[in-house]
């Protein structure tokens, strides 16, 4: 464990190291004033409120709702940018998708969409893109405000379990053909999905995770999650040095980590409830141990009813996770089976649904802070290490007494 540690550190600071050379080497000059931007978009827009939100060839790029833009779109963006490359409601003009594997892709991603839609009414079709293609942008404005007001906006990201169902239905395959063969084909089913919902950084990250966790045992290593988050996490700031900016990159990063270092313990005081509630309940708490403070700096606001509310619906995910992809499967072959799993999967989005909407109306749910407040970031994260560091304390003197 001496040896352990200091090596852990060196290689920490070794990458950190790497991914500061790289970041200097991919900075992209950008200009203040009149500019016209064209290329492809090489990201799926993120939505706040009638806004959406987007990085376009190193500019940060802010537009309203309509037209509808997604990942894969050729644009030609004229617009004013400050000295930072911020452009506010530039003029875009949509001049068509990319050619080739990219448009057949998202055309695949239309045909799914398309099915859903038509086998399921609204707001249970929105859910249910989103859960399964990580498509929020659909979402009825007031569903979308309940799930930001419940704390479970980030059902419709694209997460590990969806990664996780996506490999093991391959991996099934290993009493048919040979355990390598079937794990190799989890891994290219992840990389595929992964292109699929628009290679969203919470997704790249499952994805990676996902793979270094099949490769583990493809090579017969042993899979330890700490290693592969970090791992993960250098991999795209070595690829894109501009995603440590992304939202959705620093919550699911940092949430992943939460459910790696606290999970365990605290379902030691969990494990009493009922399951899945126990479950869901240790889960979102040990998520939110790391992310509330981020929350707060990045939205003003967090509830505090969601940790409860994430453990009252959660179960009902992976059941629509597993039908969605029934129904997607399923619908482009044979519609009417298509139709049959739609009516089964209704039953838990509907549920879902119904305890958002009625928690969303709970008042004293949140808290408001004001926003961009670095000084709560801080003593957040250093009266929880405060904590941490009390309790480890507090063990190991209680073990030393029982000895």
């Amino acid at each position: 464990m001496g040896f352990k540690i200091p090596l852990i550190i060196s290689i920490t600071l070794i990458a950190i190291g790497l991914v500061v050379i790289r970041g200097q080497f991919s900075k992209t000059e950008v200009r203040e004033g009149f500019v016209v931007l064209e290329g492809s978009l090489k990201e799926e827009p993120s939505q706040r409120g009638q806004s959406i939100y987007f990085d376009f060839n190193g500019y940060k790029i802010r537009t309203s709702i309509y037209p509808n833009i997604s990942y894969g779109d050729n644009l030609k963006i004229e617009g004013k940018s400050d000295q930072d490359g911020f452009v506010a409601f530039p003029n875009i003009e949509k001049v068509g998708q990319s050619s080739g594997f990219q448009s057949q892709l998202f055309s695949f991603r239309g045909k799914i969409e398309e099915k859903i839609n038509k086998f399921l009414p609204e707001p249970q079709s929105s859910l249910l893109t989103g859960v399964l293609l990580g498509v929020n942008d659909a979402l009825p404005s007031e569903f979308d405000d309940a799930l930001r007001k419940t704390g479970t906006i980030h059902v419709v990201v694209v997460s590990g379990y969806n990664i996780g169902v996506v490999g093991g239905m391959f991996l099934l395959l290993a009493g048919v053909i040979k355990r390598k063969y079937a794990i190799t084909l989890s891994i290219l089913a992840i990389i595929f999905y992964t292109l699929l919902t628009g290679a969203q950084a919470p997704t790249v990250r499952a994805a990676i995770m996902g793979s270094l966790a099949f490769s583990a045992t493809l090579l017969g290593r042993q899979n330890l999650p700490i290693y592969s988050l970090l791992l993960a996490g250098f991999i795209m700031l070595m690829i894109n040095p501009n995603v440590v900016s992304d939202i959705g990159f620093q919550l699911s990063f940092l949430a992943t980590a939460g459910i790696i270092l606290f999970k365990d313990n605290i379902f030691l005081y969990l494990n009493r409830l009922p399951s899945p509630f126990g479950e869901d309940l240790t889960i979102t708490i040990a998520a939110q141990a790391l992310v509330v403070p981020l929350i707060f700096f990045h939205f003003g606001q967090v509830s505090i009813i969601s940790p409860f509310v994430n453990a009252l619906v959660l179960w009902t995910i992976p059941l629509a996770t597993v039908l969605g992809f029934a129904i997607a499967l399923f619908g482009m072959i044979f519609e009417p089976l298509g139709q049959i799993f739609a009516w089964i999967a209704w039953v838990p989005l509907t549920i879902f649904i119904w305890v958002i909407e009625v928690a969303s109306k709970l008042s004293f749910s949140l808290v408001n802070v004001p926003e961009n407040n670095l000084l709560i970031v801080i003593l957040y994260y250093v009266g929880l290490s405060s904590l941490i560091f009390l309790l480890l304390k507090y063990v190991r003197i209680y073990k030393e007494k029982q000895v």
